[in-house]
């Protein structure tokens, strides 16, 4: 990761997950033009989206975030649900239809209770090892 150092001098390198390093790695690199954020916008960010609806999807065969880490994120937020997808890994959205489909309808209507039927027409390959 590109992260730069922490302010307080210490040579250890900033925590994965923090904002030091968030903002500055993967597909988003360099799109936020304003740096990390201070503790300050940070509080203030949180208490105008508290409350606001929000689903964590988590796909179960997922070695790098566990579905469980959606769990663990939902319930840290108000209004929030965590949904196991099966039969896929880290990718959940390009990898599941059902999955894309529970967004799509978040998107139309975030307070729409969350239609899972698609979850019990999943099939799961069989896997073989050699």
């Amino acid at each position: 990761m590109c992260a730069r150092p922490r302010r307080s001098g210490s040579d250890e390198p900033p925590r994965p997950g923090s904002p030091a390093t968030v903002w500055r790695s993967g597909p988003t690199a360099g799109r936020w033009r304003r740096g990390p954020m201070s503790r300050r916008s940070y509080r203030r960010a949180r208490r105008r989206c508290r409350g606001s609806p929000t689903r964590c999807l988590g796909g179960v065969l997922d070695g790098v975030t566990p579905a469980r880490w959606a769990d663990v994120v939902a319930k840290g937020l108000e209004n929030s649900e965590a949904i196991a997808i099966p039969g896929v890994g880290h990718d959940v959205i390009s990898q599941s239809p059902c999955a894309r489909s529970m967004m799509d309808a978040f998107f139309d209507d975030p307070n729409r209770p969350v239609d899972r039927s698609c979850l019990k027409d999943i099939t799961i390959p069989p896997f073989e090892t050699p």
